[in-house]
């Protein structure tokens, strides 16, 4: 699915969801979480897709692929976080949004700590 395919699907969700608000709330929620879903997928593929690209390209330079898995992983952790929190947030759990957000930066941060250990190192060798 094309990105402009994925907008008009976001806004046409968003404009029923918004006509179903008033008569069945209810509704409006699991309409606009199927099309979270649905957007979600059609991302996770064209991701996919970028992924394999990057593979091919470690291929050719070895020193970039000791840094891509965790490139990733930091970007993937970046984005479940993100979506998670948006998800919250539409369910009206503001606060839990926030400890999401809380817990991917975390989360994030960790996993970027040994790529920067190894870039000051390699730094400090040049040096």
């Amino acid at each position: 699915m094309s990105v402009a395919g994925i907008c008009a699907l976001a806004v046409c969700a968003a404009i029923i969801a918004l006509s179903l608000r008033e008569l069945r709330p209810e509704m409006a929620r699991l309409l606009a979480l199927a099309a979270s879903l649905v957007v979600m997928g059609a991302a996770v593929a064209m991701a996919a897709e970028f992924v394999a690209a990057l593979k091919d390209f470690s291929l050719i330079s070895l020193p970039l692929a000791e840094f891509l898995r965790p490139m990733l992983k930091v970007t993937g952790i970046a984005y479940i976080a993100q979506f998670a929190a948006e998800l919250c947030r539409d369910c009206g759990e503001t606060a839990l949004a926030g400890r999401v957000e809380l817990a991917g930066k975390t989360a994030v941060t960790l996993m970027s700590f040994p790529i920067i250990k190894d870039v000051f190192l390699k730094l400090m060798n040049f040096l």
